[in-house]
């Protein structure tokens, strides 16, 4: 799943977001600019920060774009999705991972709508992935065309030396992955930005659920 880029649904014409940081953003989110703005080296320890959402707070000082359209998903930076209370409320009969419904103060919005931040913990495949049954993409890893990855630990030390995290085109999870969940996303591992299930995506389009797009996913996904 991803949010809608058509102009005609979201108002815009860039392909970018219908929302935007203000003026004030980064002095009322410290903590955002200290996880999301780190540089390359200093993202090598903060990433778990990224994937889990005991590091995350309230976001102030949002903005609706010109011409903007409100729909009932969007997003916001690169992480979670800015939802309606409408699909708030259809996630609360899902199975979810460890997630938390932010507050988000949208200065200019005019729309009627409540919003929120939702945030959940990203699949890191600590415990929940046969590596040695997986395929990785490594066409921007030249030094490690070769590569096989066996574990976890081998995949993290390709991403801690590189600088670049593996993509993989085929992941294999284990038993101790929960397939139940409605909505679910990884850290790093592939090119899919979130899943959704069936169930889920009947459910949006049975509510007229706006703004988001679902496609079959880019990476093999495989559940033993």
């Amino acid at each position: 799943m991803e949010t809608d880029y058509e102009p005609k649904v979201i108002g815009v014409c860039d392909g970018m977001s219908q929302l935007e940081s203000g003026p004030d953003f980064y002095k009322e989110n410290l903590w955002f600019l200290s996880i999301f703005l780190s540089s390359k080296e200093e993202f090598k320890t903060k990433w778990i920060q990224r994937a889990e959402i005991k590091y995350y707070h309230k976001l102030n000082n949002i903005l609706f774009r010109k011409e903007s359209i409100a729909t009932d998903i969007m997003q916001f930076g690169i992480r979670g999705y800015i939802v309606s209370e409408k699909v708030r409320g259809i996630l609360s009969d899902c199975i979810l991972p460890n997630h938390q419904f932010f507050d988000i103060t949208i200065d200019n919005n005019k729309s009627g709508i409540q919003y929120w931040w939702l945030v959940y913990d990203l699949e890191k495949g600590t415990n929940t992935i046969n590596f040695n049954k997986c395929i990785f993409d490594f066409r921007r890893h030249n030094k490690y065309s070769d590569k096989k990855i066996n574990t976890y630990t081998e995949y993290m030390s390709t991403f801690l030396e590189s600088g670049i995290a593996p993509k993989a085109t085929k992941l294999v999870f284990n038993r101790n992955f929960n397939t139940s969940y409605d909505i679910w996303g990884t850290q790093f591992l592939s090119l899919t930005e979130s899943y959704i299930s069936q169930h889920l995506h009947e459910t949006f389009l049975k509510n007229q659920v706006t703004g988001f797009r679902a496609f079959k996913p880019k990476c093999e996904l495989v559940f033993e």
